[in-house]
């Protein structure tokens, strides 16, 4: 099993959470507007990505690139839902 540099996915998932604030969260939009922007942005970050996996590595197929591709907007709409829940929280 390959060793798991946790700075770097710390760094990742903090500049993808920063882009997510950036152009989406802190705009003022309805919650349905920030969860399609929040869709789009995830699948945009997540493309690529996948995009440069399916070129290069040979298992890496369609499916699981179109299955990764969803999930990467469908963690985004969670964190934006999340977001918006905790913010009107306080």
């Amino acid at each position: 099993m390959k060793h798991i540099d946790h700075k770097g996915v710390i760094f990742r998932y903090m500049a993808q959470s920063l882009g997510l604030y950036i152009f989406v969260l802190r705009n003022n939009l309805l919650l349905s507007s920030k969860i399609i922007y929040s869709f789009l942005y995830g699948i945009i970050i997540y493309d690529n990505y996948l995009s440069t996996n399916y070129a290069t590595i040979n298992i890496f197929d369609e499916k699981l690139a179109l299955a990764d591709l969803s999930k990467g907007g469908i963690i985004m709409i969670i964190t934006t839902y999340l977001y918006h829940k905790f913010k009107n929280y306080q």
